[in-house]
């Protein structure tokens, strides 16, 4: 395992904007500041990992191929401005399942660590809902980070509290 810095990323209100259960490519819109944070990490060698609990599968409201296709729409959009994600890990399960991926279960950090070699230890975990900080604290990262651009800042589960992940990109002096 190595022992460099990466990012777990939550996806929706953390990197992308949320219009409820996002399964439409044409709908894939960035929240202000997250194009520039993510291409400042990659830039400086950070693999950017994304963990997604997409309940809408298990619900019914859509299949993985709509998941696939709105995933393909978000990786090229990324590429246009340089960024490469080095993965993207989703749970298909409703919350009733009781399965051990959705978050904060740890299941997809788990297997994120072990495919792409690299320690949960040295990870620092960004997303807007508790569920995302609680998986962070589950899984011992070395920080928790709330994006408060949609939600309200959960006291007590996060180390800090950022409006973008270029303001994170901006508080760990990354090149920009």
């Amino acid at each position: 395992m190595s022992g460099r810095s990466w990012l777990l990323l939550d996806r929706d209100n953390t990197i992308l904007d949320d219009p409820g259960y996002l399964s439409d490519p044409d709908q894939v819109v960035f929240l202000p500041g997250a194009l520039e944070g993510l291409k400042r990490f990659h830039e400086a060698g950070w693999p950017l990992v994304v963990l997604t609990n997409q309940s809408g599968i298990g619900r019914g409201y859509f299949g993985v191929e709509e998941l696939k296709a709105v995933h393909d729409r978000f990786q090229e959009l990324l590429a246009e401005r340089g960024v490469k994600l080095s993965g993207i890990f989703y749970c298909p399960h409703s919350p009733e399942e009781g399965c051990n991926c959705r978050k904060p279960a740890p299941g997809l950090a788990e297997q994120a660590s072990r495919e792409l070699g690299l320690e949960l230890s040295e990870a620092i975990m960004v997303g807007d809902k508790e569920s995302d900080l609680l998986l962070g604290r589950e899984v011992e990262c070395r920080q928790v980070i709330q994006i408060v651009a949609k939600s309200k800042a959960i006291d007590g589960l996060a180390d800090h509290h950022f409006f973008s992940l270029k303001e994170l990109a901006d508080h760990l002096g990354l090149p920009g």
